[in-house]
């Protein structure tokens, strides 16, 4: 695992732009970077929403287990790359996380370390892509009922997905 308190930049711009043109041709659109026009793809920081949650604070959970906080299909109008994840509040509340894409289960990524210094973030050893119409599922082991983290990322997405 990749721990460390600075955005590893060239590698999430790579991935990017990778998706970027993968999007471009799967939707026959151009690229309008942050501020897209009605026909243009457009990118944004991952919301919760994007991931099938309502907020960034999980609650109700099973303690000393894994829980499945998210099962979704993903919007067909988008691609979400998985970058890491940052605790909200600085009391221990999960271990682990872990992604299922499409039936993939992905490693679990121990996240504890992130909880011993302020504003950190543990950053996935590589970006996960999650393409549009994919099935979602996060899993995060729970020591509390409540879990507030945040999972970090980019939506590659059309406009008007960026606008609801």
């Amino acid at each position: 695992m990749l721990f460390t308190h600075r955005r590893p930049v060239d590698l999430l711009k790579k991935v990017q732009n990778e998706v970027i043109k993968e999007a471009v041709s799967r939707f026959r659109m151009s690229f309008g970077g942050y501020y897209p026009d009605k026909n243009q793809i457009g990118v944004a920081e991952l919301r919760a929403k994007d991931i099938g949650l309502q907020a960034w604070k999980m609650e109700g959970l099973t303690v000393n287990d894994y829980n499945e906080v998210s099962n979704i299909k993903t919007d067909k109008d988008c691609y979400i790359i998985l970058e890491g994840v940052s605790p909200i509040d600085p009391t221990i509340t999960a271990t682990e996380i872990q992604f299922v894409i499409n039936g993939n289960y992905f490693p679990q990524i121990d996240i504890t370390e992130a909880y011993a210094y302020m504003d950190a973030v543990v950053w996935l050893p590589q970006p996960i892509v999650v393409p549009p119409n994919s099935s979602f599922i996060l899993r995060i082991y729970a020591l509390a009922e409540t879990v507030n983290l945040k999972i970090l990322g980019t939506v590659v997405a059309k406009m008007g997905y960026l606008m609801r």
